[in-house]
């Protein structure tokens, strides 16, 4: 899918395989994405969040926060994480 955007700046920029899978996107163009993604998310009425992990090693694995606006998107999360 040509749907996968990386901010390109610091070390993303030499370690990335950018072509048509990994599109370049600049910062301030991510910001305003994130800007338009904040505010959507704070006129909800609810939402849904699921506060988990990516990996299971306790050595290497990463905290992750879910936000979603439908129940199904986060019995989704629940599943792919742990």
């Amino acid at each position: 899918p040509k749907d996968r955007y990386v901010v390109d700046n610091g070390a993303a920029h030499y370690n990335v395989n950018w072509g048509s899978i990994n599109i370049p996107m600049k910062e301030s163009t991510f910001d305003k994405v994130w800007h338009c993604c904040q505010e959507r998310l704070w006129n909800l009425k609810k939402v849904y969040v699921f506060d988990g992990f990516v990996g299971t090693s306790k050595k290497s694995r990463r905290a992750v926060r879910i936000v979603t606006e439908m129940a199904w998107h986060h019995h989704f999360v629940t599943n792919m994480f742990i």
